[in-house]
């Protein structure tokens, strides 16, 4: 079984094997951390955010994880998150 293969399985067999296989139990907290910082996002930008595709698309690596957090700061920070760039 590969990502991509894991990627297309329903949420609930996702769930169960992000239970049982560690290297899923990892995967499945950063997709729900970046869930998580993607609605935190949207609601403190009060406009449809401007967040790159390449952070909402595909699985999520500490890389998207860093870069969705320093978008975060932008925005609650008083900054249009159109204005965000990554570094």
């Amino acid at each position: 079984m590969n990502w991509d293969d894991f990627d297309s399985l329903p949420p609930h067999q996702k769930a169960l094997l992000a239970e049982t296989v560690p290297e899923v139990k990892a995967l499945a907290r950063r997709e729900e951390r970046r869930e998580i910082l993607l609605a935190k996002i949207k609601l403190a930008s009060f406009e449809k955010p401007n967040i790159p595709a390449h952070l909402t698309e595909g699985r999520a690596t500490a890389q998207k994880i860093a870069e969705l957090e320093s978008l975060y700061e932008w925005v609650v920070s008083g900054h249009d998150s159109s204005t965000w760039r990554t570094k």
